[in-house]
């Protein structure tokens, strides 16, 4: 009327190995670098100018990504140092002082520089923070970045840590003196490079 063993057999079971953990699998794995750069565009257009006022392009985005936890630099390189035209060659809007230290613009008197700014939110998925080198720390509309020289790169900022799409807005901004002749083919190329710190 009740269960009842009618069965029953004892069996030995033995882990062989040389050493402990014979039951256990260690699982490796392993994730490769990577490091993404692009711009928006290839042009940019600054203003017309004249000495009464300081002009800013409109600019080209910067995007960056990458998963170093050392994060990434970005450098920029101008082929002239200046604006030059070929209508007005012995008038270029040259660059300021490559000093450290962003220049103050003012009206009515020459200077070509850089502008980059983080925009916001910078990106969705990141760690560490991201620095502006001192040249270009530029926080209001009177200031910009000098370039380091003819065909000399200059890093302007870098992140300490991974991102999947950092943004920063590239803009050059002019202020010219009377005396800058008049043309519309003042023209100079940016070179922009950014490298992972892997």
């Amino acid at each position: 009327s009740g269960g009842a063993t009618i069965d029953l057999t004892t069996t030995e079971v033995a882990i062989v190995g040389s050493s402990a953990n014979q039951d256990q699998v260690v699982v490796s794995a392993s994730v490769a670098p990577n490091f993404s750069f692009s711009l928006s565009a290839n042009a940019d257009t600054i203003p017309k100018d004249d000495p009464t006022s300081i002009q800013t392009s409109t600019g080209v985005t910067m995007t960056v990504g990458t998963n170093s936890p050392l994060g990434y630099t970005a450098y920029v390189k101008s082929a002239n140092a200046a604006l030059t035209s070929a209508t007005n060659p012995g008038t270029p809007i040259a660059t300021g002082t490559f000093n450290g230290s962003p220049d103050s613009m003012s009206a009515g008197t020459t200077d070509y520089g850089f502008v980059p700014s983080t925009t916001t939110p910078a990106c969705s998925s990141c760690t560490g923070s991201i620095t502006y080198d001192g040249e270009y720390a530029v926080s209001d509309g009177t200031h910009a970045g000098s370039f380091n020289g003819a065909g000399g790169f200059a890093s302007f900022v870098s992140r300490n840590g991974y991102t999947n799409a950092d943004k920063i807005l590239l803009q050059e901004r002019i202020a010219v003196s009377p005396t800058i002749g008049y043309a519309n083919d003042y023209t100079d190329t940016l070179t922009i490079v950014a490298a992972g710190n892997f």
